[in-house]
């Protein structure tokens, strides 16, 4: 029998949290370290799952450690992957990977230097329903897909809502990039494309204070001639309450999905799927990388699915400072660049 994958967690908040439990359930590896910039949020993590504490450094350092799960702000992404993967170990890393193409590029060389994996935790990727829609559109029960529209709506700006770096463009990236990359990523997941160009608008329609849009809708056009339209609303006015909602089109039927009843209909063939309330996907996302790692197979999440999702949304960012429509290609670090 192998040995257990001893993962480390770089991030001791809401998401490294959700990833320690999340590691319960993966028999194939166990949590042995946490770092945090606070040190008692880092030991109350570290006591709740039998792990010790560590620097940064510290863990780079140590031999027992194979991978890293970076749960930090987007905008340490970058020195921390390379800290790590210059260390030989294998990362996980949050969504969005980078703040730039430029930054991707360079922790993607790193990776592919020190012959570690990178890999970007796409969460909604190992969700039931996410799954039974790219399963729809692949094995033809819509047709050919030829557009996908996506709907995310939270009180995550309401007043008493997000006030941290989450909007703190410089830090986040913004809306775009940091929950746009979800819709972003299952668009071009399902429609099975390369994006082509990006027109973007937004709005701050309940928190006129914010650096960042609490309205926002991103349409994209792909190379194949499929179309996508991403809708971000953050401004729920109830507490805890969220929307979300997808639907896909195909030249034969279409497949639409709505939470919270957790229902997925797909119109050609007259099906109904429920989602599994025990929702696994962090734990299935985590269980993919460590094998992934051991048996080294590139992620389903490809390194150019990635750079397509992040040129996205960065073009998202283009357009919404111009007003007009982005060539993906026309993006700082692209190739057409």
């Amino acid at each position: 029998m192998s040995r257990l994958f001893n993962l480390a967690i770089i991030g001791c908040g809401d998401f490294g949290t959700r990833h320690a439990e999340a590691l319960c359930r993966v028999p194939t590896a166990r949590l042995v370290a946490v770092a945090d910039v606070n040190a008692k949020r880092a030991e109350r993590l570290a006591r709740s799952f039998g792990a010790g504490t560590t620097s940064v450094d510290a863990m780079c350092s140590r031999a027992d450690i194979d991978g890293v799960i970076l749960a930090t702000p987007t905008d340490t992404h970058h020195t921390l992957t390379l800290a790590a993967t210059n260390a030989g170990k294998h990362v996980l890393v949050e969504k969005p990977v980078a703040l730039s193409l430029r930054e991707l590029n360079e922790m993607q060389g790193a990776a592919a230097a020190a012959g570690t994996l990178l890999m970007v935790g796409q969460s909604l990727r190992f969700q039931k329903v996410p799954q039974a829609l790219h399963r729809a559109a692949r094995e033809g029960d819509v047709g050919q897909p030829v557009y996908f529209n996506w709907v995310s709506d939270s009180a995550r700006a309401w007043p008493g809502g997000w006030r941290a770096w989450q909007t703190q463009p410089a830090r986040s990236g913004g809306m775009a990039l940091h929950l746009g990359v979800h819709g972003i990523d299952l668009a071009l997941w399902l429609l099975d494309s390369a994006p082509e160009r990006v027109y973007a608008q937004g709005a701050n329609l309940a928190s006129p204070e914010l650096e960042v849009y609490d309205s926002l809708q991103i349409g994209i056009r792909c190379a194949n001639g499929s179309n996508a339209l991403i809708e971000l609303h953050l401004n729920l006015p109830a507490a805890n309450a969220s929307y979300q909602a997808a639907f896909l089109l195909g030249t034969r039927g279409q497949a639409q999905w709505a939470l919270p009843d957790d229902g997925l209909y797909i119109g050609r063939g007259g099906a109904r799927l429920l989602a599994d309330a025990d929702d696994r996907s962090l734990s299935d996302e985590l269980a993919h990388f460590v094998d992934c790692c051991q048996h080294r197979r590139e992620p389903s999440i490809s390194a150019t699915q990635v750079r397509w999702v992040l040129a996205t949304a960065l073009a998202a960012n283009l357009s919404l400072q111009s007003g007009e429509a982005i060539a993906v290609g026309d993006v700082p670090g692209s190739a057409g660049s």
